[in-house]
């Protein structure tokens, strides 16, 4: 089907997980510019070999991670970069649902990541512009319906990435925990969907603030 899809300028790939490599392939080898959903592969070749593709061709390529249209989390990678909390220590990022929709839990246990693999690329895109250094180790902890990975990093910093697929809390309890030397950063929830405003805490000693998103 994507080799029929001729005279196109720019197309969005959205299809099954597995799949997703090798129909952008077919675009990044016509020269077409596109946006491809998340997560891209199990392994890390086939990535590899589409992103020299595109450069090759200078083929325009971003990736479907939400959070980079994020208010407060703009506000607060500025923040970040800027200084204002301090060295940044402790990371914990939680991104959880609960769409308990049948077959779900098979589906998603097919990958070997299970839902860490399905939304934890979203909590990587979201954590490395606040630990602004390479990564050291990643150690997964995959339990069933809930997974994490612990990261270090070459500057001291530590993350813990948590994902869920059968959390009470669903979205709601999407968290961002950041611990700096200067102060502790609080999201909870990272996102909404009923209008009301992101509410972020900032604690520093015994000073806190809440801004409002």
């Amino acid at each position: 089907e994507a080799q029929a899809m001729a005279d196109i300028d720019v197309v969005l790939v959205e299809t099954a997980n597995r799949d997703l490599m090798e129909v952008a392939g077919v675009f990044a080898e016509r020269g077409v510019p596109m946006h491809c959903d998340k997560p891209c592969g199990e392994e890390m070749e086939p990535y590899r070999t589409l992103v020299e593709k595109c450069r090759v061709k200078s083929v325009p390529f971003q990736i479907g991670y939400m959070y980079r249209g994020n208010p407060a989390l703009q506000w607060v990678w500025r923040e970040v970069q800027a200084g204002t909390f301090g060295e940044i220590r402790f990371v914990e990022a939680d991104m959880n649902h609960n769409y308990q929709s049948d077959g779900y839990e098979a589906y998603i246990g097919s990958f070997k990541g299970g839902i860490l693999y399905n939304l934890g690329c979203h909590l990587v895109d979201m954590v490395l512009p606040l630990v602004g250094a390479d990564l050291v180790s990643a150690t997964p902890l995959i339990e069933g319906t809930d997974c994490k990975s612990f990261l270090r990093f070459a500057n001291g910093a530590d993350v813990l990435i948590r994902t869920a697929s059968c959390r009470p809390g669903g979205i709601l309890s999407r968290r961002l925990r950041i611990d700096g030397t200067k102060c502790t950063v609080d999201l909870c929830p990272i996102e909404r969907f009923d209008g009301q405003s992101l509410k972020l805490k900032i604690t520093a000693g015994r000073d806190e603030s809440t801004l409002d998103f």
